[in-house]
């Protein structure tokens, strides 16, 4: 379940010849193109409140593990793979991949 960041990446390298030519990219576009599924985007701020917006982002990702689709998170350029979404208590955990390793 863990290796499908990798092969994911490879095959969109594939794509475009090279790992260079597709850094910086969408995330959501590589999606598309592999799998054929359609991809949603989904963005917020704080402005209206981080409670309200965390909540939603949240019951995404656990509709998403549920449904068993791949999910990706990223911000300011940098993409990481949404491994799984459990919850303990009021506690919610996000596993991530993060490709560059940092």
């Amino acid at each position: 379940n863990s290796i499908w960041p990798l092969l994911a990446e490879k095959a969109w390298a594939k794509l475009f010849e090279s790992y260079g030519s597709v850094e910086n990219g969408y995330d959501g576009d590589a999606f598309e193109a592999i799998s054929g599924a359609p991809v949603k985007t989904y963005q917020w701020d704080c402005a209206s409140g981080c409670d309200e917006a965390t909540g939603e982002v949240w019951q995404m990702m656990h509709a998403a593990q549920v449904k068993n689709w791949a999910v990706g998170a990223g911000e300011s350029g940098h993409s990481y793979a949404v491994l799984g979404v459990e919850q303990e208590n009021s506690n919610r955990y996000v596993k991530y991949y993060n490709p560059h390793g940092t």
